[in-house]
């Protein structure tokens, strides 16, 4: 468990990928039927662990606060459904990501580097 004030230092350093701020009293609100929010934040400068990585806190999450609520472990319906949309990688295959990042590395790097049109 790492303090509030530690997660952007700690983003920004590269020493976590992903993390989840459950504030205090989040338990208590819940239990109350009031609005409770939790945070996750993830480093998107690495693709392939904040894509995927968030999708599964997210359910990881959300599964283990239904579970809590309704009091037992069991296959229940959420109350929200998550649509994860793919689009231009269907297969959701992790090298064509790496492929879209080079493609973008070397267009970045072709357009600094060409002299300037008139």
């Amino acid at each position: 468990m790492i303090a509030p004030a530690q997660i952007d230092p700690g983003m920004d350093a590269g020493d976590f990928t992903v993390v989840l701020h459950i504030p205090h009293g989040f338990q208590r609100d819940v239990l109350a039927g009031r609005t409770a929010e939790i945070q996750l934040n993830t480093d998107a400068t690495r693709m392939s662990q904040a894509f995927s990585g968030s999708s599964y806190v997210q359910q990881i999450a959300t599964a283990e606060v239904n579970e809590f609520v309704n009091r037992y472990r069991a296959n229940s319906v959420p109350k929200v459904d998550l649509a994860v949309r793919a689009r231009f990688n269907p297969t959701l295959n992790h090298t064509w990501f790496g492929a879209l990042a080079q493609i973008i590395t070397r267009s970045r790097c072709c357009r600094s580097s060409s002299p300037a049109r008139r």
